[in-house]
């Protein structure tokens, strides 16, 4: 039985396959932490993500917005009604829209929207707006005139943990930082590199973890 299924038991017999069960690997949340009385607005754009249906395969690309507030302490702070301008589809219709980012229990304001073959592009203003209401957190207004992120996109192949895996991605010029993620059955490596680079290793050793 493989030891890497859900289902694995050591003391099965180790030639019988049948009845293993895999998870599928997702994305997490990714929230860098700056410490104490901080606050992290973050755009990412996500990963490109391939479905199999009874019509064929196909792709869709994942967008992310995530917003938290760190109290001294060191945890979430309530900011009220956190929002982000504007994303609209496509860039024909009106762009001044604010989209609220839905809160979560722990205070952790995340949206994902995803682009399915034959939509319109999803369309994202050269300058990002963000605005709170204000609870814990105090109110706010802020532009960032960097915009949104490009894609970057995997250049490397499968990862074995066998060797150590060198991750190379296609560099950014207006973001950052890129953020590479493994998924595995058991956990997820997250490494965070400056988008100007293109690669970071991941050790066989963190690779079987």
């Amino acid at each position: 039985m493989d030891e890497f299924a859900v289902n694995y038991d050591p003391q099965s017999d180790i030639s019988n396959n049948q009845f293993c069960f895999y998870n599928t690997p997702s994305t997490q949340n990714y929230a860098p932490n700056f410490g104490p009385n901080t606050a992290m607005l973050l755009t990412r754009n996500g990963q490109k993500v391939y479905h199999d249906s009874k019509i064929g395969s196909y792709s869709t690309w994942s967008y992310y917005c995530s917003a938290q507030f760190i109290g001294s302490d060191g945890n979430r702070l309530d900011a009220g009604v956190v929002e982000m301008h504007g994303y609209v589809d496509p860039p024909a219709f009106d762009s001044a829209t604010f989209s609220p980012l839905p809160q979560h229990g722990d205070n952790f304001y995340s949206m994902k929207t995803n682009i399915q073959p034959g939509q319109f592009p999803q369309y994202f203003p050269g300058e990002i707006k963000w605005r709170a209401s204000g609870a814990q957190w105090p109110a706010f207004n802020y532009t960032n005139t960097v915009g949104f992120p490009n894609r970057s996109v995997p250049q490397s192949g499968d990862p074995s943990i066998s060797t150590d895996y060198i991750f190379q991605a296609s560099p950014v010029a207006n973001a950052d930082s890129l953020v590479l993620q493994i998924f595995g059955q058991r956990h997820t490596i997250t490494k965070t590199i400056s988008a100007d680079k293109s690669s970071k290793r991941f050790t066989s050793q963190e690779l079987k973890k």
